[in-house]
């Protein structure tokens, strides 16, 4: 899935609604998602979609933006996902100045 760490924040705060039993965190939960639902689609993509271009849109194709998908069911795509490079630390000299 290409956004974790708002899933992983709408699952701890439904899972509080049900461990409280409490209607106004899971309609907070739902409005949460609307919103990062919002913010993604009209904000984030569209940002990455202008940096990245071609290879964000084959990520896009691939990863699903909410619901995780399984490796073994993603195998053959893997062949689609963009190759980036390592970014490598800049060299330093002994004195810990960078060349």
């Amino acid at each position: 899935m290409r956004n974790p760490i708002y899933v992983g924040d709408l699952l701890v705060l439904a899972g509080e609604a049900l461990l409280f039993e409490s209607m106004i965190l899971l309609v907070y939960a739902v409005l949460l998602f609307c919103v990062f639902h919002l913010f993604v689609v009209f904000h984030e993509e569209p940002a990455l979609r202008r940096k990245f271009a071609e290879p964000y849109d084959r990520y896009c194709r691939v990863v699903p933006r909410w619901i995780p998908s399984f490796p073994l069911a993603g195998v053959a795509a893997e062949a689609a996902l963009p190759t980036l490079p390592a970014l490598e630390p800049p060299q330093q000299d002994c004195k810990g100045e960078s060349q």
